[in-house]
This record gives C-alpha cells, structure tokens and sequence, in this order.
C-alpha cells in the first residue's frame, strides 16, 4: 500500500484513475506523505523489517547520507559536469557517486566525533547521561536505544512550578 502511493505521479491513469477527482488531484504529493507515513508505521512496528533496518550496513549508510547531502551538489556541479562534458552521462554519474562517497568518509568521521563531545559536554553541564546514544558510537550490533533519565520525577516536579510561574506572568 505504502509503495502504491509512493508511486503516484499525479496522472490519474491506470491503476491510480482512482485519483481522478478534483479533490485529490490539487494535491497529489499528499499521496506520497500518506505513503511516506505508512512504510514508517510499518517498518517501526513490525520487528523482522525493522531488523533488517536496523543492521550495520544501514547504520552506516544512516550516517553517511548527511556528509553525502552536504558535498554531492558540489560534486554534480563541478566534477560531473566537467565528466558529462568530455564523456557521457554513465562516467559522470560513476565518477559522482564515487567521488561523493570518498569525500563524504572524512565528514562522517568528524559528525562521529562532533556528536561524542556534543554527547560529553552536555554530560559535564547536566550531569545526565544523553537522551539517545548515537547509533554507530557504540561497536553492539543492537538497535539505538533511548536511555531514560534517572531523576525524571524530580525534573518534573521541578519544571511544574517554574511553568505555573511564567503562566502567571504571561496572564493579565
């Protein structure tokens, strides 16, 4: 279900001339949220997906895909066009995903390390431990899991009054 409204293009032919309505048709890319939200719902509660979700190749690729985002626009713009140019669309394509991985590798290793002395000061300033840990910052081969906080109790009694506080402010 989840694929047939990814695959939506906005033409209401074939399978999907179910869509001919006027008012499913003024905004077709809500058939890609609903199809969006229904592969996550599936893939969060169902445990033989989610562990294959789950496992170090895709841990790995979940941290890759940012350093990739942050450098592949250069890459395409600069070295692919030069490639696309004096070859074709197959060399510049390889050369771009090659080269967006390699250049992405030492940024990933930065984000690792950035997240670990994000993760330890806020350890220092609150002293708590984080709320999730990073998914590759430990070497298990488990899933992420959220810690709980020892004191949740006393940080909600202790937020409630300063809430009621501004609340009485805030009111005229």
């Amino acid at each position: 279900m989840a694929l047939y409204f990814l695959g939506f293009s906005g033409a209401s032919r074939g399978i999907y001339a179910v869509f001919h309505y006027p008012i499913l048709m003024k905004h077709f890319s809500d058939m890609h949220v609903i199809g969006a939200a229904i592969l996550i719902a599936v893939i969060a509660t169902c445990p033989s997906i989610r562990g294959v979700f789950s496992g170090p190749i895709s841990r790995f690729l979940g941290e890759l895909s940012f350093p990739v985002y942050l450098v592949h626009l250069l890459i395409i713009s600069s070295i692919g066009s030069a490639i696309y140019l004096r070859a074709d669309v197959f060399p510049a394509a390889l050369a771009v995903l090659a080269l967006s991985i390699l250049v992405s590798l030492p940024l990933m290793a930065f984000n690792n390390w950035w997240i670990k002395q994000v993760n330890a000061a806020t350890i220092r300033i609150l002293g708590k431990a984080p709320l999730a840990e990073s998914p590759m910052s430990s070497k298990s081969k488990t899933a992420t899991v959220l810690v709980s906080l020892p004191h949740e109790e006393e940080l909600v009694d202790d937020l409630l009054p300063r809430l009621s506080e501004t609340t009485a402010l805030a009111e005229p």
